[in-house]
């Protein structure tokens, strides 16, 4: 078993499915010294917690992930489908679900079309190229997959310089869960002002991660 395992052991067994920061410093320092296996079998003799001798589902490895269906449900709701090329609010040609040339792969222009198809597999390959690899650079703890898919929904849309430098991010990566989620309501402003869409996809965001 490794460490990252126990932490989600312990975790799925905890009622708010969170741990305090002095809680895994505390394990920290106990795992410095006796094995995770050894330390989990402890644990379990205490509480009663049910050890199968194998990692928690819920927290699969965060490298191997890939957005859920209901994900990427929410992650369409949120950016809308256009199948000819627009300008956003940035006044940048964008195409689908929300692709644009940045992203890579098709460049978007003034009277661009594509077919529902073009634009499913876009969002596919805009995810697997943009935003996986982002999560997997920058975040340092387990993810739920609800997190993950929260987190792939909020990478894609603000892209990964300002994800990067985001008080969400360095609460997550502390092991703060509920802190960062609390973070999602502060990124709904567009251009300075207020932006109702943005309201409501940081409030499906957070839902999403908490869920």
């Amino acid at each position: 078993m490794k460490d990252s395992d126990f932490f989600s052991w312990v975790r799925d067994n905890q009622e708010s499915k969170q741990l305090s920061q002095m809680q895994v410093d505390g394990a920290k320092n106990v795992l410095r010294v006796v094995k995770a296996d050894a330390l989990q079998s402890f644990v379990a003799a205490l509480t009663g917690w049910k050890v199968d001798g194998s990692s928690v589902d819920d927290k699969a490895d965060t490298l191997d992930r890939v957005m859920s269906q209901k994900g990427i449900e929410h992650l369409k709701l949120s950016e809308g489908l256009r199948l000819k090329a627009y300008q956003d609010t940035g006044k940048v040609w964008t195409i689908g679900y929300g692709h644009t040339s940045a992203a890579g792969g098709l460049k978007v222009y003034q009277g661009l079309a594509i077919t529902h198809g073009q634009a499913e597999q876009l969002l596919k390959d805009d995810l697997e190229r943009m935003t996986y690899p982002v999560i997997k650079r920058l975040v340092k703890v387990d993810l739920t997959q609800g997190q993950f898919d929260a987190l792939c929904s909020f990478i894609y849309n603000l892209g990964e310089g300002q994800v990067s430098t985001s008080t969400l991010l360095k609460l997550l990566n502390k092991g703060d869960y509920k802190g960062a989620s609390n973070q999602f309501g502060r990124w709904i402003y567009d251009n300075g002002k207020k932006f109702g869409g943005l309201v409501t996809r940081r409030e499906d965001e957070k839902e999403l991660f908490n869920s």
